[in-house]
């Protein structure tokens, strides 16, 4: 939906397994910014009215 040099968004709209629809998977937003060698990921949602966000750092695994 959204972009820069330093971040990208989405909006996850799901088609298989809804919330609204008996399933478990609620629609949001996913944000994936640069955080120097990382990535910072953050997920926003509301699941049976109430608001959730998911906040995780994404970095490489390094070679052994």
């Amino acid at each position: 939906m959204g972009a820069s040099p330093s971040y990208v968004f989405f909006v996850e709209v799901i088609t298989r397994g809804q919330a609204d629809k008996g399933g478990r998977c609620p629609d949001g937003t996913i944000t994936v910014a640069r955080a120097g060698d990382n990535l910072g990921w953050t997920w926003f949602g509301s699941v049976q009215g109430e608001l959730m966000v998911a906040v995780s750092t994404l970095a490489r695994k390094t070679a052994r």
